[in-house]
């Protein structure tokens, strides 16, 4: 707005995640770029949680070995994690690990971690474990029964799908393998809950504006340790 962009000489260089994913010989025009600069940790394992193919940019505050720990204890899985550090110097670093070590390694505080979910999909089991704390026991089975019985929800005064419904709610969902699925409105969330039972890959989300029958499906959601 000030300068004739006549006048400017833009020398365009390429970024850190592109040099990144250069060395290890990936393509990255698919992935999610995250930051872990000046903004809680959380918002890039959410956003990697759900990418097929990621990089996360590290900071001081939020290193590396942060980033790992914190995809170790979502129950996250990984066919490939690297750390690429110093990029374009003369002591550039590249290393090729699992998650196990990223999360008790010791890296430079500014550097690339890229990542590529299991099979190239999006990374699953998020979830929380029996207590309802993240990180929890995550090798949820595929329960083969659809419509539980009300008594298995806590409710408000009958305020629940009821199983049949539900039964025939999740059939013509077709649920996937993986993915993510949306609840807006869920009540007590019998129906997110289920699905989640049902397809534990899936990312389920239980959106309720009522703070009480929110909580109703918290509970509901830890005591079948669901990962809702």
């Amino acid at each position: 707005r000030v300068l004739d962009r006549q006048r400017l000489r833009i020398v365009p260089a390429p970024s850190a995640v592109a040099v990144a994913f250069a060395r290890l010989g990936l393509p990255w025009d698919d992935a999610v770029v995250a930051s872990a600069h000046g903004r809680p940790l959380a918002d890039a394992v959410r956003a990697v949680r759900l990418a097929r193919k990621a990089a996360v940019l590290t900071s001081p505050e939020h290193p590396a070995q942060a980033v790992g720990q914190a995809l170790v204890e979502a129950g996250l899985s990984m066919d490939l994690v690297a750390v690429c550090s110093r990029l374009g110097c003369e002591d550039e670093r590249v290393i090729e690990l699992d998650l196990a070590q990223l999360a008790h390694g010791r890296f430079d505080p500014l550097s690339v971690v890229v990542l590529v979910g299991p099979g190239g999909l999006q990374s699953v089991g998020w979830g929380t474990g029996p207590a309802g704390a993240a990180g929890g026991s995550l090798e949820r089975s595929r329960t083969l029964a659809w419509g539980l019985p009300e008594s298995a929800f806590a409710h408000r005064g009958g305020m629940v799908t009821k199983s049949e419904v539900r039964s025939v709610v999740l059939g013509k969902l077709a649920l996937p393998a993986a993915g993510v699925l949306w609840d807006l409105g869920a009540g007590s969330g019998s129906v997110a809950v289920e699905a989640a039972l049902v397809s534990p890959g899936l990312t389920v989300f239980a959106v309720e504006q009522d703070p009480e029958a929110a909580a109703r499906v918290a509970e509901n959601a830890t005591t079948m340790a669901a990962g809702v």
